[in-house]
């Protein structure tokens, strides 16, 4: 079953309408809201927040970062638990720290015009 958060975690699921596609313990997550990114941290203020289009990265869950990018959806932030209900996603591939340009393995044609500009890394 999922992990449960424990000491000073975060839970973070990724949900879309298909399925959920994440549930796990991380340090903190990146999200890319509708006027700019914010970072949520373990014990964030109660907060629910529209996302625009960009990259998730999850710190910290399963030992290494994940990046998903997301076209549109919610955020609800409570102290331990961050819940995105993204309506569009795809894995992120590319490291930015060795200088590699993150890419989309697979993403549906109907996301959008100018979905690829606003996620850039």
């Amino acid at each position: 079953m999922a992990d449960q958060a424990q000491g000073d975690k975060l839970q973070v699921r990724l949900v879309t309408p298909e399925r959920e596609l994440i549930d796990t313990a991380a340090d903190s997550v990146e999200l890319p809201g509708r006027t700019g990114y914010l970072e949520v941290l373990y014990g964030a203020a109660p907060l629910v927040t529209e996302l625009g289009t960009g990259l998730v990265t999850i710190h910290g869950g399963g030992g290494s970062d994940e990046r998903y990018y997301v076209a549109w959806g919610f955020a609800e932030v409570l102290p331990n638990r961050v819940t995105i209900l993204a309506e569009k996603r795809a894995k992120a591939g590319g490291d930015r720290r060795t200088g590699g340009a993150a890419r989309v393995r697979a993403w549906p044609e109907d996301v959008g015009p100018g979905w690829r500009e606003s996620c850039t890394v």
